[in-house]
């Protein structure tokens, strides 16, 4: 139950410690207590954190699932499955995911999802497209993403790269630390190499 995201940029660092009690967020060491900066962390770290475990975040907060039409798209068959979430992303009540899933590869393929847990994004959908996949070990990771505002306005938002996963190495909750990570947390991750698949 434990989700922490560490971000570092030109205005300086934001650790997200998210854990199934609450959310925790700190801006170059400072803890932030701005309820809508703090609401809005939460939405998009519980996004996230969808979009890297997928079909596993999935199973954990949905309450139903129905089975929609499956759908084609550049001659490839997709099974859809409309999943509600049960808190949905951030401090959301509620949300609502739509799963496309390869027929042939078994592989989660597109979410397209509902954003009510921030004022500013109510009544907002965006998809997210899996480009790429690798395996670490026994898992298999997405390491490419398209992300796309799809209502009411309808916009490409942005691509982006996992470029380090591994497992295992050892950390505990007390890694995280407040603002920053440490111990056997704070190592890179074992590059992900990214592009055309092997």
């Amino acid at each position: 139950g434990l989700y922490s995201v560490h971000h570092q940029g030109p205005l300086g660092s934001k650790q997200v410690v998210r854990t199934p009690s609450g959310i925790s967020v700190y801006y170059n060491g400072t803890r932030e207590t701005d309820p809508v900066k703090i609401r809005a962390t939460a939405m998009t770290n519980d996004a996230f954190r969808m979009f890297h475990f997928g079909p596993s975040f999935i199973k954990d907060r949905s309450t139903a699932m129905v089975r929609l039409a499956d759908q084609r798209e550049n001659d490839r068959n997709y099974r859809r499955l409309l999943a509600t979430l049960e808190p949905g992303f951030g401090e959301a009540a509620t949300d609502q995911v739509v799963l496309w899933i390869d027929a042939k590869t078994s592989r989660l393929f597109r979410v397209h999802m509902t954003l009510s847990g921030f004022e500013t994004t109510q009544g907002a959908h965006v998809d997210t497209t899996f480009l790429e996949y690798r395996q670490v070990g026994v898992y298999l990771f997405p390491v490419r993403f398209e992300e796309r505002v799809r209502g009411p306005i309808r916009i490409d938002a942005h691509d982006w790269y996992t470029t380090g996963i591994d497992l295992d190495r050892g950390w505990s909750a007390a890694d995280i630390g407040d603002a920053t990570f440490k111990g056997a947390a704070a190592r890179r991750a074992k590059r992900v190499q990214t592009g055309p698949a092997d």
